[in-house]
C-alpha cells in the first residue's frame, strides 16, 4: 500500500522556534543547534569547543560545562537567553570524524518547538534549507541546497544550488539540515571545504552518524505511538485518529444544525466516545464552540461533574463562583443558560456539553438523574441552551429510552447508531496513522495489513482488540517494518489482548491469591458491576479504601507500565482509585471472564443491595422502604463472605 506523502513544511516555518545560536565568552555567535526535546539540544562538538574560549575548535569541553544560548529567530523568545550544561560530547576525531553534541538546558525553554532527527531512505539531490549565524550576519543568514551521497565519515555532501548566495562559513556549523518534504532534520552542518572558482562543497553529520555517536539520543528521536492500545481517543490525538470520517460529519451536521441533543449509540467496543472527543469535538470548537467533557461512568452525581468542569473552565475570572459546590446551587437554582451568563459575566457563546458513558446513568438515583437532565436537557429549552452529544452503549438503549427522566430527553433530540467499521475504514485506522509521522517511514511488512483485516472481520467491538494489537506492533517493530513474527506471537487480533492478560495474571498474582475467595479472585469482583438492562457487566471504580491493602498490592502490580491492564486515578492528595483500562477486558480476560460467571449472583445481590439503600435513603429511611425478611435472607446468601 502506497505510503501518502505528508505536506511540506518549509525552513522557515520550521526552524525558527527551534534553532538556537550558540555563544562564545565574548558573547559572539560561534555556531548553531536546534532542539530535539524541549530541554535537549544537538550541535558539533567544535562549536561548544569554540564556545569555551578554545580557538582552533578542538579542545575536549567536560560534561557539565554551561554554555550560553539564545533563540533570536522567534520574535516570541528573542532578547531572551538561557544557560545549558554540556551533557554528551564525541570530541571531532583528526579525520573529522565524530564532533557532535548534546546540551541540556536549565529549565525547558518555553514555547521552542522540537524537531525530528530522521535518516531518509534516499537523500540524492533533495532540497535542504539550513540558517546561520555568520559574523557578518549575526542575526541569521539563509541558504538552501542540494543533498548527494553518503560518504565513508558518515557525512552526506551538500551543494549549493544555482539561484544561492550565500556561502556556508563560520557560524553555520551545528545548524540543522532541514528537508521540507521529510518533515524532519537529515543532518548537521559541520565541514566546508572552498576550492577554487568559488566553488564550495559542505559536508553535514547524517541522523544516522549521530545516533551511532551518541545512541542515548534514540529514545528522544523515538516518534511517539500513533496507536492507542486500549485507550480512549482524545481531543489531543486529533491527527491520528481515522476511520469514522462520515460518522464525524453526521454527528456534526445534527449539532450545528440545532438539535438539542444528538446520541450516538453503538456496542462496546465500537468507538463511540474516541468518535465523540477526537471526532466531533475539534470539529465543533473549529466552529466557535466551548467544550465541557462529563464523564459519566465514574462519577457518583453527573450535576457535581458538570459543576467542576463548569468552575474550571469558567469558575476562577472575574465572575467566578467561590467553588465548584456554588455552581451547582447554581445550576440547579437557575439552570445552565443563566449559570454561564453568570459565570462568564455575558451572555451569549456556544457551548458544547459531551455526555460520555450516559448508560451509567441507570445505576444513579433517580433523583440525581433527574435534576442532571433538567439541567442538560430543559424541556422548555431556552435560547442559548448548549448542546448535548451523548454516548450510550447499544444494549442500553432500550432502559435508558424507557428512564422516567433520561428517556424523555433523548427522544427530544436525534439518535444516531454508530455500526461496525466497513473494511475500507478499518484499513484507514491501520495505516493512516502511520503516513504523518515525523520524519521517518514506517511500514507493514508485505500482507500483513491485508491479513489483519481478515482476522478483524465485521463483528461488533473489534476495535479495542485491533488498536492492543497494534500497539503490539509499534512496540516490536523492527528496521521501520511492523512485522508479522510480532502479529504472530502476539496472538492476532482475536488473541493478542486474552494472551497479554493470561501472562499478565500469572506473573503478578500467586497462586494463593488467585483462590476462590483469595484476594486477587475478590479483586476481581470489586472491578465489575451490573445494571439493570443488560446482562453484561460494566467496569467500575474500585477505591483504595474499599480495595484495601492486599488487594490494592495486587491493582498496582496489574497496572504497571508492562501490563497495563488497570489503571489507576487520584493520588498526590487525591482519593486513589483504580478500574479497567477497557470494558473489552470483561470478556477477553479469561480470570475475569470466569470470575464474572462464577460471581453472577453476588454481582446482581450487590447492586441489589445498594439501590435498595438509597431508595431508602431517599425516602427519609422509613421503615416501610426497607428490604423483608425473604428479600434479606436472599441477599445475605449472595452476599455472605464476600468483599
Amino acid at each position: 500500500m502506497t505510503r501518502a506523502e505528508p505536506e511540506p513544511q518549509e525552513p522557515d516555518e520550521a526552524l525558527v522556534s527551534s534553532v538556537v545560536r550558540i555563544k562564545g565568552q565574548n558573547g559572539e555567535p560561534v555556531g548553531a543547534g536546534f532542539l530535539l526535546a524541549p530541554d535537549v539540544v544537538l550541535t558539533c562538538a567544535h562549536v561548544l569547543a569554540y564556545a569555551s574560549g578554545e580557538e582552533h575548535g578542538t579542545a575536549k569541553v567536560a560534561a557539565g560545562t554551561p554554555v550560553t544560548l539564545d533563540m533570536p529567530l522567534d520574535a516570541d523568545l528573542a532578547g531572551r537567553s538561557w544557560t545549558a550544561e554540556v551533557e554528551h560530547f564525541v570530541e571531532e576525531r583528526d579525520d573529522g570524524t565524530g564532533d557532535v553534541a548534546v546540551l541540556r538546558v536549565r529549565g525547558a525553554i518555553p514555547g521552542g518547538r522540537p524537531l525530528a532527527l530522521a535518516e531518509p531512505a534516499t537523500a540524492w539531490d533533495k532540497r535542504v534549507g539550513i540558517v546561520g549565524f555568520t559574523g557578518r550576519r549575526p542575526g541569521g543568514s539563509w541558504f538552501w541546497g542540494v543533498l548527494g551521497g553518503p560518504t565513508e565519515e558518515g557525512w552526506r555532501q551538500l551543494s549549493r544550488t544555482g539561484e544561492t548566495k550565500p556561502y556556508i562559513e563560520e557560524g553555520f556549523s551545528g545548524s540543522p539540515v532541514w528537508d521540507s518534504h521529510g518533515r524532519a532534520v537529515v543532518g548537521l552542518v559541520a565541514v566546508t571545504q572552498r576550492g577554487p572558482n568559488e566553488a564550495q562543497q559542505t559536508f553535514v553529520i547524517r541522523a544516522s552518524t549521530v545516533l551511532r555517536l551518541i545512541p542515548e539520543l534514540e529514545k528522544i528521536v523515538e516518534p511517539p505511538s500513533p496507536f492507542r492500545s486500549l485507550k480512549t481517543f482524545q481531543e489531543c490525538d486529533v491527527d491520528v485518529y481515522f476511520g469514522r470520517e462520515d460518522d464525524k460529519a453526521k454527528v456534526t451536521r445534527a449539532l450545528l444544525g440545532g438539535r438539542p441533543s444528538v446520541t450516538v449509540y453503538g456496542p462496546s467496543g465500537s468507538g463511540k466516545s474516541s468518535l465523540a472527543l477526537a471526532g466531533v469535538v475539534p470539529q465543533m470548537r473549529k466552529k466557535g464552540y466551548d467544550v465541557l467533557v462529563v464523564d459519566a461512568g465514574p462519577v457518583s452525581s453527573p450535576l457535581a461533574a458538570l459543576a467542576t468542569e463548569l468552575y474550571e473552565a469558567y469558575g476562577t475570572g472575574r465572575h467566578g463562583a467561590g467553588n465548584a459546590g456554588e455552581v451547582q446551587e447554581w445550576l440547579t437554582e437557575l439552570g445552565l443558560v443563566d449559570t454561564l451568563h453568570r459565570l462568564r459575566g455575558k451572555s451569549g457563546g456556544k457551548l458544547l456539553v459531551v455526555l460520555d458513558q450516559a448508560e451509567a446513568l441507570l445505576a444513579g438515583k433517580d433523583t440525581e438523574v433527574a435534576q442532571a437532565v433538567d439541567v442538560l436537557f430543559p424541556e422548555n429549552r431556552p435560547v442559548g441552551a448548549p448542546s448535548v452529544l451523548v454516548t450510550l452503549r447499544a444494549d442500553f438503549i432500550d432502559a435508558a429510552l424507557r428512564h422516567p427522566s433520561l428517556g424523555p430527553a433523548l427522544h427530544r433530540g436525534d439518535t444516531l447508531p454508530l455500526t461496525p467499521m466497513s473494511r475500507k475504514q478499518l484499513t484507514d485506522v491501520i495505516t493512516k496513522p502511520l503516513n504523518d509521522l515525523p520524519g521517518v517511514a514506517v511500514t507493514y511488512e508485505p500482507g500483513l495489513v491485508e491479513r489483519i483485516l481478515d482476522d478483524a472481520g465485521s463483528e461488533a467491538g473489534t476495535l479495542p482488540l485491533l488498536g492492543f494489537v497494534l500497539e503490539k506492533l509499534w512496540e516490536g517493530k523492527e528496521g521501520g517494518r511492523l512485522r508479522t513474527a510480532t502479529y504472530e506471537e502476539a496472538g492476532g487480533v482475536s488473541g493478542a489482548l486474552a494472551g497479554h492478560a493470561t501472562q499478565a495474571w500469572d506473573e503478578c498474582v500467586t497462586d494463593e491469591e488467585k483462590q476462590k475467595d483469595g484476594e486477587a479472585s475478590r479483586l476481581l469482583t470489586g472491578l465489575v458491576r451490573v445494571l439493570p438492562g443488560s446482562p453484561h457487566p460494566l467496569r467500575r471504580r474500585l477505591t483504595r479504601q474499599e480495595a484495601g491493602d492486599k488487594r490494592w498490592d495486587i491493582a498496582i502490580r496489574l497496572a504497571g507500565s508492562e501490563r497495563r491492564l488497570l489503571v489507576v486515578h487520584g493520588g498526590q492528595g487525591e482519593p486513589e482509585s483504580v478500574e479497567l483500562a477497557h470494558e473489552a477486558l470483561v470478556t477477553e480476560w479469561p480470570a475475569l471472564q470466569e470470575q464474572v460467571r462464577s460471581d453472577s449472583e453476588f454481582l446482581a445481590a450487590r447492586w441489589e443491595l445498594a439501590d435498595e439503600r438509597e431508595r431508602w435513603a431517599d425516602g427519609d429511611k422509613a421503615a416501610g422502604l426497607l428490604p423483608g425478611g425473604l428479600q434479606l435472607d436472599g441477599l445475605e446468601r449472595h452476599l455472605k463472605n464476600r468483599g
